[in-house]
């Protein structure tokens, strides 16, 4: 049976429109993704920039006169590649009578957000592509199981494997590719020791608010170093940062923020911890998609109060909180901080509770 990815039908749609780029973490199944889209047409092109006969294509672009779609992976690694493609885009709209598509997938660097300058405004839909959430997993195996989830991270390839041993190797191959390749190759990290240091700290640090000075000191580097190193795992979307939310940016920026991995499997903490960082990536997945979808400026922060009163997720929208999360691993009764903040701005809070088979909503305030 093939899993179905929920983006694939609005990709189809946005096509028509504009470019689409698909980015989000390695081995998530964006390259799959693609292929499945690439059924939908005629005459596709697959260009993965790292083939050399590829590369010698993309710089020629001699691929043939009637291709309808083409699709390029990883071409973020070509120089200069965001003026390509808006040369490609803007030349094929005036001289082709049917302007061909253009599907772009890769896992650093393509988020153009991250980037200065202009180039590709108004040229471009961006998909998030995250890992397997419970719901894209049930309309294949209704029956799934929701400890395998967590420990495979949702991971199609990890996912999909059934030997324990055998998901510990793809995640073993997939930690190394992670720090021997992209961070060589793509961020010219010179101290690789004490990046994996960082890495292996945040793993055991998921769901606590991380101090910058606390990881240099263990580490023997300098706070601005394990700003950068943190930045690099983010941008690689590796981790991302869950931060406290506050009106006042400047405040917000000062107070230390969560980080949690894409992968909930390269958490090294408790059970619990482990399901707090899973619920985290699905909320982010929310996130992204009324970004991605409705362009809401949506984002996911976490609420406390210096009283020490906390609850793990909400949802915000521009300035203005609209729902509150508490995860819980089996305790299900309400958490006073939940009812606290709830009563406070007068919001829906639910939390969530984890029993020991399956995962579901067990009560929401309001």
């Amino acid at each position: 049976m093939s899993l179905k990815r929920i983006q694939k039908k609005q990709i189809l749609k946005d096509l028509k429109k504009k470019m689409v780029f698909i980015a989000g973490p390695r081995q998530v199944g964006k390259t799959w993704l693609a292929l499945q889209i690439m059924k939908k047409y005629k005459h596709p092109q697959y260009l993965n920039h790292d083939a050399v006969e590829d590369r010698v294509t993309i710089k020629g672009k001699n691929w043939p006169q009637n291709t309808d779609l083409l699709v390029f992976d990883e071409l973020h690694k070509m120089p200069e590649w965001k003026n390509y493609l808006k040369g490609l885009y803007d030349t094929t709209r005036v001289r082709q009578k049917t302007p061909v598509h253009i599907l772009v997938t890769g896992s650093a660097g393509l988020d153009t957000y991250r980037f200065g300058g202009d180039s590709l405004v108004g040229r471009f839909h961006i998909h998030h592509l995250l890992p397997l959430s419970p719901k894209e997993v049930m309309r294949t195996f209704p029956q799934y199981d929701i400890e395998h989830l967590l420990e495979s991270g949702g991971f199609p390839q990890s996912f999909l494997e059934e030997d324990k041993g055998e998901m510990a190797r793809w995640r073993s191959e997939y930690i190394e590719g992670i720090l021997r390749f992209d961070i060589l190759t793509l961020a010219s990290v010179q101290d690789l020791n004490a990046f994996r240091l960082v890495f292996e700290l945040l793993r055991t640090k998921v769901g606590s608010p991380v101090s910058l000075n606390s990881i240099a000191e263990d580490v023997g580097i300098s706070p601005h170093t394990v700003k950068r190193y943190i930045e690099i795992l983010e941008a690689l979307y590796i981790v991302f940062r869950v931060s406290p939310f506050s009106k006042n940016i400047a405040r917000a920026i000062k107070r230390e923020s969560k980080f949690y991995f894409f992968d909930t499997g390269l958490v090294k903490s408790e059970r619990s911890i482990k399901i707090e960082n899973f619920v985290a990536v699905n909320l982010l997945k929310q996130v992204y998609h009324q970004k991605n979808i409705k362009g809401r400026p949506l984002h996911l922060n976490f609420l406390r109060k210096r009283n020490g009163q906390e609850v793990d997720f909400c949802i915000v929208e521009g300035d203005q909180v609209l729902e509150l999360f508490e995860v819980k691993a089996n305790d299900i009764n309400f958490s006073p901080h939940l009812f606290y903040f709830s009563e406070l701005l007068d919001l829906p809070g639910t939390q969530l509770v984890f029993d020991k088979d399956n995962a579901r909503e067990t009560n929401q305030l309001r």
